[in-house]
């Protein structure tokens, strides 16, 4: 999978026959229901994968079949979670939850202000190692 830097922080997906063709899926308005949701998720999983390459690994040494030693990569994190904002859902959790089936879940509830249509943040529901500055400078967010 291919990465396109867009500017300091950002990582854009390359545009690949397969993102391409999802995403044809998704914006075709005659496309049945199944379909979307299968796109959608395909989607969501197609960018896990690219953000997990952001992710800092170290390496470790496992024993394979026949007693030879590999070196492979594990997650070099004391923490992991994401933050769905929840006034654009939470289309990623899914794909998240395949990558790190233990990774603990924030939430943000961003809704309009009726008088102005501004979003305004109404609630924050953040995992204990988040909320603690201490433990939150070695965690990561998606």
């Amino acid at each position: 999978m291919g990465r396109e830097r867009c500017g300091p922080r950002k990582l854009g997906m390359a545009q690949k026959p397969q993102l391409q063709g999802l995403l044809s899926i998704l914006h075709d308005r005659s496309t049945p229901t199944s379909e979307f949701t299968f796109a959608c998720k395909r989607v969501g999983t197609l960018v896990v994968e690219l953000a997990t390459t952001l992710l800092p690994y170290k390496p470790k040494e496992i024993t394979i079949h026949g007693g030879r030693t590999h070196i492979g990569h594990e997650l070099n994190v004391s923490s992991l979670c994401s933050v769905s904002i929840l006034r654009s859902g939470a289309v990623l959790e899914p794909s998240l939850r395949r990558a790190f089936p233990a990774m603990s879940l924030g939430s943000l509830l961003i809704q309009s202000n009726e008088e102005d249509g501004e979003p305004h943040l109404y609630d924050v529901s953040l995992p204990s190692f988040i909320r603690r500055r201490e433990t939150a400078e070695q965690s990561w967010v998606f």
